[in-house]
C-alpha cells in the first residue's frame, strides 16, 4: 500500500506541476492583451502555484473568525481576530483590508487608510487590494477627502 500511495503522490505532483506550467505559459501569452489586468492574472497564477503555508492557514482561520464577528456587529472582536490573522501572516492582504474596514467602522480613519494601503502593498494584484483601492477611492484617498471625512465624523462626536 505505501508504494501505491507514493506512486499516486508522484503522479499528482507531476500533473499539478505540468498544469501549473501550462497556466503560467497561458498567462504570459495573455499579458499583452490584458494591460493592467495582467497583474491580477499574475497574482492568481502565483497563488495557484504555491499552496498555503501553515502560517497562512492559521491566518485564514483567524480571518474567518474575524469576519463572523464583523458580520454579527462585534467590531472589537473582529479587530482582534484580524490582527491575530496578521500576526500569523503579515503579508495577508485580505486581513489588512478587513482590518481597515473594521477600523473605519469604528471611526479610526487614519488607521483604516494605513491598513488599506498595506493591503495594496503586500498583494497588489489581489481581490483584497482591489477592495482597498475602492475604499480609498470612496474616501477621496487624497488628504482633502480624508480630512473632509474626519471633520464630518468629528461633528458627530461633539
Amino acid at each position: 500500500m505505501p508504494a501505491l500511495l507514493e506512486r499516486f503522490r508522484w503522479i499528482y505532483g507531476t500533473l499539478t506541476s505540468k498544469l501549473s506550467q501550462k497556466i503560467a505559459q497561458a498567462a504570459n501569452a495573455l499579458k499583452p492583451w490584458l494591460g493592467k489586468s495582467s497583474e491580477v492574472l499574475s497574482h492568481a497564477v502565483k497563488r495557484f502555484q504555491s499552496p498555503p503555508t501553515e502560517a497562512r492557514k492559521h491566518a485564514i482561520h483567524s480571518l474567518k473568525k474575524g469576519m463572523n464577528a464583523f458580520n454579527s456587529g462585534d467590531l472589537e472582536t473582529a479587530e482582534h481576530y484580524f490582527r491575530r490573522s496578521l500576526s500569523y501572516d503579515e503579508h495577508y492582504a485580505r486581513a489588512y483590508a478587513y482590518l481597515g474596514l473594521t477600523l473605519y467602522k469604528r471611526g479610526r480613519l487614519t488607521e483604516a487608510v494605513t491598513m488599506w494601503n498595506k493591503a495594496i502593498e503586500v498583494e497588489p494584484g489581489s481581490d483584497a487590494a482591489k477592495m482597498a483601492h475602492e475604499k480609498l477611492a470612496h474616501l477621496g484617498h487624497g488628504a482633502g477627502g480624508l480630512v473632509a471625512e474626519i471633520k464630518e465624523q468629528m461633528k458627530h462626536r461633539v
